[in-house]
């Protein structure tokens, strides 16, 4: 119910990005931003955050099911951390109502942060210094707009995230190599290489798919690789929640030789203009419902922002320690070849949690 909603999300968002710019983006992060404002919404405005961060659940079911998800993402756990820095800003002319209060401390541990809007030319940076000490120091910045002396609220969502490998890369292994980004262009790029060991993998008529887990194994990064060069596109239409999840379930251990560049990718986003894409409309709206959240009728989300960042090297998702290197062990080592997993052409990767996707991204 709630698996493929989040997934068939991240992959509409990924599609109001341009197929052409390699981004991520980070779909948990805004969905947990949207659930705390469906607490509070009313009428068709929470119709479209229900619609759109669930498929057929109940307003009770949601709240359970994002913040029992939201507990557990916190949890770090053998050195994987994923930092989320949801903020809902509102206008201190606007009286939040207790209730709601309470209900986002119980099920979020999180509250409205309320500010003077007209004339606070600082309040971007007080954002950005709330950002920055959520995700310690990893996002230090997120675009809002410099004057918001006309604006009621904002709301803003970044996420990053840290984590060594189950089996790490050996540096020295690396090579630098040509990628294919389209038919006229290419460059050369750092390689990170495993030879003859084994990985979770499953393949497809029209895609490979490899899954490198992390050290809390219950998180993965999963690179979902077309079989044609330049089949990204037709990947990133085709590719639904359903799909995704029921691959996911498909992986098993092979015996495999690797090659995939290393990454460093930043993404910000107009969210306001996102949500809107995908149905989520109304929350910014004149006919916007947020009557559980403020007594005042005329009330609506003015901006909204989200940025996500990943790097995957050596030793890691953004860690720079490689640390030691412990290679899977293999009793005998097999007579036949070991599958090729060569990402030197565009693909699309998600990054999970017990398969949601914390992140979606594509690498061009």
């Amino acid at each position: 119910m709630f698996l493929q909603a989040e997934t068939d999300f991240g992959m509409k968002m990924l599609r109001q990005t341009s197929i052409n710019e390699t981004c991520v983006v980070s779909p948990v992060s805004v969905i947990l931003a949207l659930a705390t404002i469906h607490i509070g919404a009313k009428g068709q405005t929470k119709s479209q955050i229900s619609r759109a961060i669930s498929t057929g659940a109940t307003d009770t079911e949601i709240v359970k099911y994002y913040s029992h998800l939201s507990e557990e993402i916190v949890q770090h756990r053998k050195g994987t951390a994923t930092t989320i820095a949801n903020g809902f800003f509102m206008d201190k002319k606007f009286a939040v109502r207790k209730s709601y209060g309470s209900a986002l401390i119980k099920r979020f541990t999180t509250k409205v942060r309320s500010f003077q809007f007209k004339g606070n030319y600082t309040l971007s940076e007080k954002i950005d210094s709330y950002v920055s000490r959520k995700t310690y120091g990893r996002i230090k910045h997120i675009h809002t707009p410099r004057n918001l002396n006309d604006a009621l609220s904002l709301l803003v969502s970044a996420a990053s995230f840290a984590s060594k490998w189950e089996y790490s890369f050996v540096k020295t292994l690396n090579t630098r190599g040509i990628f294919y980004s389209r038919v006229s262009s290419e460059r050369k790029v750092e390689y990170m290489n495993v030879v003859k060991e084994n990985r979770y993998y499953t393949e497809t008529e029209n895609m490979q798919v490899l899954s490198l887990r992390y050290s809390d194994t219950s998180y993965a990064l999963n690179i979902f690789l077309p079989r044609e060069k330049f089949a990204l596109e037709t990947l990133r239409a085709s590719l639904t929640g359903s799909v995704i999840q029921a691959t996911l379930s498909q992986l098993k251990s092979t015996y495999m030789t690797i090659s995939i560049p290393k990454m460093r990718i930043k993404t910000e986003l107009k969210l306001k203009t996102v949500l809107r894409a995908l149905g989520v409309s109304e929350l910014f709206s004149d006919h916007c419902d947020l009557s559980g959240i403020t007594k005042t009728s005329a009330f609506k989300i003015s901006h909204a922002a989200h940025k996500a960042i990943i790097e995957i090297g050596e030793g890691g998702t953004t860690e720079k320690d490689y640390g030691n290197y412990y290679k899977p062990v293999i009793e005998t080592e097999p007579t036949y070849a070991p599958t090729t997993f060569i990402a030197d052409h565009p693909f699309l990767f998600v990054l999970t949690k017990d398969n949601n996707p914390l992140f979606i991204g594509q690498y061009v």
